[in-house]
């Protein structure tokens, strides 16, 4: 019997070093979840919108940021290729003259300017 169980566990084993739950197992964290909720011990997390709205680095934070993409861009090329790749759809006449449009019209805003 311990043999059985010792193989069982091992099967279940991930690459992390975790173990992934039986379906017995969770079957038994649903039912147990479920009561919690009905009495109202758990409760859902209200959405507090984008948590880092208003952050800003520092001035030293955005200059080592700078330095390590300089570094990056100059040593890596799958990194030049890859950043090359992604930004080479926003040079099209059609999709320059849209993001043009729309900073005209953010600066049209007196809100946008301060």
């Amino acid at each position: 019997d311990r043999r059985k169980k010792d193989a069982e566990r091992r099967a279940r084993k991930t690459a992390n070093g975790g173990y992934r739950l039986t379906e017995e197992t969770k079957q038994k964290i649903s039912k147990v979840l479920k009561e919690k909720h009905a009495k109202g011990e758990v409760k859902k997390r209200e959405y507090k919108g984008p948590f880092r709205k208003g952050f800003s680095h520092s001035e030293e934070t955005k200059q080592k940021i700078r330095e390590s993409l300089k570094k990056k861009w100059a040593e890596d090329t799958k990194y030049q290729q890859k950043m090359r790749k992604s930004n080479a759809g926003n040079n099209s006449e059609s999709s320059r003259s849209k993001i043009s449009k729309a900073l005209k019209q953010k600066w049209q805003d007196p809100a946008f300017r301060e």
